[in-house]
């Protein structure tokens, strides 16, 4: 493997941050990828102990599908405001 991903317990949950710290003790310096649930409000507190995440939900336009947790549709396309906002954040 060239990296292990981590993720919440659904689509667009972000894995317990004590969990991530653990996780980074456990590997060292192997590259660690955060799968689900990175959005403008954790993606700094991510990096602290993630390489990268995987960012889609967060970006998107609209709402989530009924009785769904926080999943959108393929058709719904990614926000440029929501994706610069993002940038912004986690290269402040």
């Amino acid at each position: 493997s060239d990296g292990l991903i981590i993720t919440g317990q659904w689509t667009g949950d972000a894995p317990q941050m004590q969990e991530l710290s653990d996780l980074r003790k456990h590997v060292g310096a192997f590259p660690i990828f955060v799968g689900s649930g990175a959005n403008k409000t954790n993606i700094r507190d991510i990096c602290q102990f993630a390489n990268g995440a995987i960012v889609s939900t967060a970006l998107k336009n609209g709402n989530t599908h009924t009785h769904k947790v926080n999943v959108k549709s393929y058709s719904q396309r990614i926000s440029k405001s929501k994706a610069k906002t993002f940038v912004e954040t986690l290269c402040a």
